[in-house]
């Protein structure tokens, strides 16, 4: 017979926890080795390597997903990955992710569809473009400056990374 007191059980837990801990950084080092953060991080940026107009962008709101798709894939733009996630903050709804990258493998757009998961029914659609050149990050900056957007920039914490993160809306019509 084996009889486990509070301390063992405690001592038990832990390492539990720190397997999982374990397991879920090995998962987000192969999911970085697969990123453009880690394909690019000793790169040296001479030009811009994007192909995409804040234009684009406002076009993109008004389109569905497949449109998306074939615009990024005649400016040669590549499929990644396609991620599921359900919803956990208790709502029925579930992301599905869709990640293509450009040719330079310095930037990724993001395709963020969410589902009402009982009927799956789609609810809308957003997109975020990540970058790594700092040209890139550049000449979309002076396009929204030129369209007055008005911008709050700030800065999320995650994980060990920071980010810049630009939050605005277009002033003028495009």
């Amino acid at each position: 017979m084996i009889v486990l007191n509070h301390e063992d059980s405690a001592r038990i837990e832990r390492n539990e926890e720190d397997e999982k801990q374990n397991q879920l950084i090995k998962k987000r080092r192969l999911d970085d080795a697969n990123s453009i953060n880690y394909t690019s991080r000793k790169s040296i940026f001479i030009r811009p390597t994007i192909d995409l107009t804040v234009q684009d962008f406002y076009n993109f709101k008004k389109s569905d997903k497949l449109e998306i798709e074939d615009y990024l894939i005649r400016k040669n733009w590549i499929f990644k990955s396609k991620k599921e996630k359900e919803s956990v903050s208790g709502y029925n709804h579930k992301k599905i992710i869709y990640t293509y990258k450009n040719f330079s493998n310095d930037t990724e757009f993001q395709i963020f569809e969410d589902y009402d998961a009982e009927n799956d029914e789609l609810l809308g659609h957003f997109f975020k473009l990540y970058t790594l050149n700092p040209f890139n990050y550049k000449i979309i900056i002076n396009e929204l400056n030129d369209l007055d957007f008005s911008s709050n920039i700030g800065f999320v914490k995650d994980d060990s990374f920071t980010e810049k993160k630009h939050v605005g809306e277009i002033k003028k019509n495009i």
